[in-house]
């Protein structure tokens, strides 16, 4: 079977792992229970959730953005970009409309709502003009989590025409992503302003180069590498992994110094590599009649809400304690994941038009 059928049917799957990575990034609770500042590095459950949350699941959202970049640019062409865009109108910019709104509805009531205002500690009310939905709608005020989709926007709209340009040249793509690097590096702490314009202007360098990385990956055929049968490229994908374990215990040495940015950028890049020459290093098509990776863009749009209330309910219905905390951490991204599944199943049974808006689909 082709290389690269093999390595786009295992797509979905890490995909679905990269998005419960993420919920459990979000899980993070080590502040809520105090075990910062009562316990510190004496913390078990602390050490315990910096490892996933901090440690592995570090690479979940560079890697997405690669994976994203990948897929965008694998069969761009000038030809086709209008066809290509007119698709992502409907996978990125819809979804992130309707779900600014939904997020913004379900903020509003929330906050009009005393009891269970108190309840989630919802102390800024949401009012409903013109620029709470401005804000709302196209900037993803209630609903942080679209930060991502809004790169994606703007990286395929704005940036779309200039970035094939780009990536036709090798050594122009491979220098676009060190100056990239350079500006993520530097502008987040011996240029703060220009940190603040980059914000401002809504573009991550560091994600953009990661993006620009995957679509680099897909276009010189890089991965899955055709030159390289599957035993060098585990090989590969090991001793990559090997490079990023070391630059990233060098990077937690000293937290204050530039070039520890430029350290995690390269441990990044590096991860990519590593997990993706793993991935093109499978025989076999992924096949699974279990549909649970369809449900991916689903449960990252609408865990942040769901992920909130259960571990507000673990909150207040237990005893606060360190284990309690760890229990937390454990069970609620897993609970959250499962409700998310069941929720995107009963509106994809009942209306599977509205269920692929949501879906991104």
């Amino acid at each position: 079977m082709n290389k690269d059928k093999i390595f786009l049917s295992w797509l979905s799957p890490l995909k679905f792992v990269l998005t419960c990575l993420i919920v459990y990034i979000h899980s993070y609770n080590a502040q809520n229970y105090g075990l910062i500042y009562n316990l510190g590095i004496h913390s078990s459950t602390l050490w315990i959730e910096d490892i996933v949350s901090q440690n592995l699941a570090h690479i979940a959202v560079p890697l997405f953005f690669a994976i994203s970049g990948y897929l965008y640019f694998r069969t761009l062409t000038f030809a086709n970009l209008k066809e290509k865009l007119k698709r992502r109108v409907s996978s990125l910019c819809v979804p992130f409309i309707i779900w600014n709104a939904i997020y913004f509805l379900l903020f509003y009531i929330i906050t009009h709502v005393p009891m269970i205002a108190d309840t989630l500690n919802s102390t800024a009310v949401v009012e409903f003009d013109c620029k709470s939905l401005v804000g709302a709608l196209f900037f993803y005020k209630q609903n942080y989590i679209m930060w991502f989709v809004y790169q994606l926007i703007l990286y395929v709209f704005f940036l779309g025409p200039c970035l094939l340009l780009i990536l036709k040249n090798m050594y122009v793509s491979l220098l676009t992503i060190l100056i990239l690097a350079v500006v993520y590096s530097i502008g987040y702490l011996e240029l703060p302003n220009l940190s603040e314009n980059t914000m401002m202007i809504g573009i991550y360098p560091d994600m953009l180069a990661y993006f620009i990385f995957g679509g680099f990956l897909s276009i010189y055929e890089i991965i899955p590498p055709s030159k390289l049968d599957r035993k060098k490229a585990k090989i590969i994908a090991l001793l990559c992994f090997i490079v990023s374990q070391v630059i990233w215990s060098i990077n937690h040495a000293e937290y204050k110094d530039w070039y520890l940015y430029s350290l995690n950028f390269l441990f990044n890049i590096i991860s990519i590599c590593s997990i993706l020459f793993f991935i093109s290093s499978f025989s076999d098509k992924h096949k699974s009649n279990i549909n649970i990776f369809d449900y991916s863009f689903f449960i990252f749009a609408i865990h942040p809400f769901l992920l909130e209330c259960v571990q507000k309910a673990f909150y207040i219905k237990l005893p606060h304690s360190e284990w309690v905390a760890l229990i937390d951490y454990i069970l609620s991204p897993m609970i959250t994941i499962c409700i998310c599944v069941v929720i995107g199943k009963l509106i994809r049974e009942m209306s599977y038009p509205l269920y692929k808006i949501l879906g991104g689909r």
